[in-house]
């Protein structure tokens, strides 16, 4: 469908728009929507809640003029509530054009609510999740939202050691890495690939832990 659409933007606009029933939604937003590329949900989110005239600029899309603001959204993202609104006109406006994913946003939804539960002052680190798992399947086409395990690197990067059940155990965890109470243990996280902290920082060895080499344990030449 994408390739339809992005032929003759105009005319799908035109037609979508025609149909009277589609919800708020900023019209620059609509060429990353028809075109499958990530929307910005801040402008999306700003775009809701505008109540002055900006000054406006003229663009064109194929041979279809719109008039857009000229300034960065004035409104951003920044809780769970905020993300929330945002997406959920997000997703019934791409509804709009592709019905057939409507259990793929569905599903995605749910993905990204649970981690606002799990890390309820952290939702900066969600939001960022979002963007780049967003941007990631806009550049990769073929991925849906709804296969989360393409997005494992993505979730590590992102949301690691910051989790509401672990805060406790964090704070514990920076009073005893000064390096005179630093373990001889290898990092397991480390000898895993996702450990985020430098080799100084780090209360463990990153070491192999199989034979303490200078690499990881994936990459050990004496592994069975």
């Amino acid at each position: 469908m994408v390739p339809n659409y992005t032929a003759d933007l105009k005319h799908t606009l035109w037609s979508l728009q025609s149909a009277g029933s589609l919800p708020p939604f900023p019209k620059p937003e609509w060429k990353n929507v028809l075109s499958g590329t990530v929307v910005n949900l801040d402008a999306v989110f700003s775009g809701l809640f505008s109540t002055l005239a900006d000054d406006k600029i003229t663009t064109s899309i194929g041979d279809f003029d719109l008039s857009v603001s000229s300034s960065k959204p004035s409104k951003v993202i920044q809780s769970h509530g905020d993300w929330t609104i945002a997406w959920n006109t997000t997703a019934s406006v791409i509804l709009c054009a592709f019905p057939h994913r409507a259990s793929e946003l569905q599903r995605y939804a749910e993905y990204i609510l649970q981690f606002f539960r799990a890390f309820p002052v952290s939702h900066s680190k969600v939001i960022n999740l979002d963007k780049a798992i967003r941007h990631y399947a806009g550049e990769v086409k073929h991925i849906e939202l709804s296969e989360f395990g393409q997005f494992r690197h993505l979730k590590a990067r992102y949301l690691q050691d910051d989790g509401a059940s672990n805060r406790g155990f964090l704070i514990k965890e920076k009073e005893i890495t000064r390096p005179d109470r630093k373990s001889n243990d290898a990092c397991r996280q480390w000898n895993s690939g996702i450990c985020n902290r430098r080799a100084s920082e780090c209360r463990y060895r990153h070491l192999c832990s199989n034979c303490q080499g200078k690499h990881p344990q994936t990459e050990c030449p004496k592994k069975d």
